[in-house]
């Protein structure tokens, strides 16, 4: 799982000369990332890469990258980041050796949400960071569903299966049929349950019982709702049910896990 980045630096620069090389940095431990409004030349992890306006670059650790201004063009936006060893292992196995593509129409929201992000930083760091954690899956999730996304790197996560799970937990209070969350999402019932088991190593069963399970735990040690309404609100309004699924997932009554 992809921990939360830690931000360096961030800023708003522009590559002043036409022609010109402009910029040369060692990364070292860092990831980069940029948002372009010009046109230029990067040369970064081996690779040189055309950037146009629109587009997103994301370089790795221990990369030198040269920015070699072509035209006349806006300004770009850049942060400096990292991650402990497991997520930095995650987010290469994830980008596979491509850096660089075109944002599309998502340019101008990742944009917005960036500027967000370096007016935060100043007074509200830790804000700026989950500003900037919520951008970075933005331009993943961008690439990972793009037509234009070439090579090894393969999604992580199918909107179906996103869009089941979304519905199962808007929906854990009512009866949850394989059936009907295959059909809301426009897949069958055997592809979806193939998805969960690809992606997730369960069955829908048992993913919406362990997400009722775990909400139910959540409820219980960190609200003093009554136990019946906690019942209610994970599906199982049932108290005898309830009491059974809760020792047979936590060896413990459901009174036993209120908080203090």
């Amino acid at each position: 799982m992809l921990s939360r980045p830690r931000l360096v630096q961030l800023g708003a620069g522009a590559l002043p000369v036409p022609g010109m090389t402009v910029h040369r940095w060692h990364l070292g431990n860092h990831w980069a990332l940029h948002l372009c409004r010009s046109h230029s030349l990067l040369e970064a992890a081996g690779k040189s890469m055309d950037i146009t306006p629109g587009t997103a670059s994301l370089i790795p650790p221990r990369s030198t990258m040269t920015f070699t201004r072509i035209e006349r063009g806006g300004p770009h936006l850049w942060a400096l980041f990292r991650f402990d060893a497991a997520g930095n292992r995650e987010l290469h196995h994830m980008l596979a050796g491509n850096w660089c593509a075109p944002a599309g129409e998502s340019f101008a929201s990742l944009w917005t949400l960036f500027l967000e992000a370096i007016g935060r930083r100043p007074l509200q760091p830790l804000r700026a960071e989950v500003i900037f954690w919520d951008l970075l899956w933005r331009v993943l999730d961008h690439w990972t569903d793009s037509p234009r996304r070439t090579g090894s790197m393969q999604r992580h996560a199918p909107p179906e299966l996103v869009e089941a799970c979304r519905h199962i937990e808007l929906r854990l209070a009512q009866p949850l049929r394989v059936a009907e969350i295959a059909r809301q999402v426009g897949v069958s019932h055997n592809h979806l349950t193939l998805l969960f088991q690809r992606h997730l190593h369960t069955t829908v069963v048992d993913y919406i019982r362990t997400r009722r399970m775990v909400q139910a735990s959540l409820m219980l040690s960190e609200t003093g709702l009554p136990i019946k309404v906690v019942a209610a609100e994970v599906g199982i309004p049932d108290l005898h049910q309830f009491n059974k699924a809760i020792r047979r997932e936590f060896g413990l009554p459901p009174s036993r896990l209120r908080g203090p």
